[in-house]
C-alpha cells in the first residue's frame, strides 16, 4: 500500500472516530440532561420509589385541571408529592391490614376523578372511551391511574369500617395540655409548673400560665386548653394516661412529642360527629405508623433543581 492511500485511510479513520466521539458525547449530554433526571427517585415510601418523571406528570395533570396555582407554585408541587405519598401509605397500611379493592369499585370511582362533563355511571363502553381519553391527556399509564383511585377506594373503606366501630358513648377528658419536641423543653415545662404552684395555688391555672410560654402545640395561645378531648382521639400512651386519673401527670413519651396533661375531670359523654372524625384520624394515623415504621417509613429525595424543571415543563405548557 502506496503512502499517500495509507494517509487516506487513516484521515477518514480518524474522522471517523471524531464524529463517533462526538455523537457518544452528545448521547451522554442528552442521557445526562434530558433521561437520567426523569428517573431520578424523589420520594421513597417503604419499599416503594417514585421518580420525577411521575411527579412531573401529576403536577401537570393538577395544573391543567387548575389546581395548581402559578403564585405558590413551589407550594404545590410540594401538596402534590405529599398526596402521592399520602396515596402510598393508603396503599400499604390497607394491604397491612387485609383491605382490598375490588375491579368493579376501581372503575366505580374512575369517572370521579376524571374533570369535565360526563355520565355519572357511564356504560362499560363510555367508560373504556373516558379513561383512554384521560390517559392520552395526562401521560399516566393506566396501571397509575388505577392506583391513584385504588388509593381512594381503600381509604375510604378504612374510614367507614373505623366510623362504624365507634360507640355512641365514651369517657372524655376536660382538660389542658403542653407538647414539646425535645425531651429537655417537656424537663423545663414541668419545672416551670412546680415553680408556679409555690405562688399560684390553683394548679389549673398554674398549668395555663406554663402552657402559654412553652408549649409547642397549637393550643398555647389559649393556654393549652383543649376542653373535652373523647378517648381514642390522642397518641396511644397519651390517651392512656389521660382516662387513668384526672390533676398532672407526669412528662408521656410519644414519637410524636413530649406531652404533660391537667386533667380537670372525666365523665362519659355521648360521641359527636367531631369526636368521630378525631377518633377515625388517630386510628388512620396508628394504623399508618404501624405498617410504615417496620417498611423503613417515608423518605424524600426532591431538590431544588427538580422544582426548577417542573416550573420550566409548566412553563411549556402555558406558552
Amino acid at each position: 500500500m502506496d503512502s499517500e492511500r495509507r494517509n487516506s485511510i487513516l484521515l477518514v479513520g480518524g474522522i471517523t472516530i471524531v464524529i463517533l466521539l462526538a455523537i457518544g458525547l452528545i448521547g451522554f449530554g442528552y442521557y445526562t440532561d434530558r433521561v437520567k433526571p426523569k428517573h431520578e427517585t424523589v420520594l421513597t415510601v417503604g419499599h416503594r420509589s417514585f421518580d420525577y418523571a411521575y411527579l412531573e406528570r401529576r403536577v401537570k395533570t393538577n395544573f391543567r385541571i387548575g389546581i395548581v396555582d402559578p403564585q405558590n407554585l413551589q407550594q404545590d408541587i410540594l401538596r402534590t408529592l405529599g398526596q402521592i405519598q399520602e396515596e402510598e401509605v393508603t396503599r400499604q397500611t390497607a394491604k397491612a391490614n387485609g383491605y382490598t379493592a375490588t375491579d368493579a369499585e376501581i372503575e366505580a370511582e374512575m369517572p370521579s376523578q376524571i374533570p369535565g362533563q360526563h355520565p355519572k355511571e357511564p356504560t362499560p363502553e363510555e367508560l373504556r372511551e373516558l379513561v383512554r381519553g384521560y390517559l392520552l391527556s395526562t401521560g399516566y399509564s393506566l396501571d397509575e391511574f388505577r392506583e391513584i383511585i385504588t388509593a381512594k377506594v381503600l381509604k375510604s373503606k378504612m374510614h367507614d369500617d373505623i366510623e362504624a366501630a365507634v360507640p355512641s358513648q365514651l369517657p372524655h377528658a376536660s382538660m389542658r395540655i403542653i407538647v414539646n419536641t425535645t425531651e429537655g423543653n417537656a424537663l423545663n415545662a414541668k419545672q416551670q409548673f412546680q415553680q408556679r404552684l409555690l405562688t399560684e395555688p390553683e394548679p389549673d391555672i398554674a398549668f395555663a400560665l406554663v402552657a402559654a410560654v412553652v408549649s409547642e402545640d397549637a393550643s398555647k395561645a389559649e393556654g393549652g386548653e383543649k376542653n373535652w378531648v373523647v378517648k381514642g382521639s390522642l397518641p396511644a400512651k397519651v390517651d392512656e394516661v389521660a382516662f387513668t386519673k384526672t390533676g398532672a401527670s407526669d412528662i408521656i413519651e410519644t414519637p410524636e412529642g413530649y406531652y404533660l396533661l391537667f386533667v380537670r375531670e372525666i365523665q362519659t359523654q355521648t360521641v359527636t360527629a367531631d369526636d368521630k372524625k378525631a377518633i377515625v384520624d388517630r386510628t388512620i394515623q396508628d394504623k399508618q405508623t404501624a405498617a410504615m415504621d417496620p417498611l423503613g417509613g417515608t423518605k424524600v429525595g426532591l431538590t431544588s433543581d427538580h422544582i426548577s424543571r417542573i416550573t420550566r415543563a409548566l412553563a411549556a405548557l402555558s406558552a
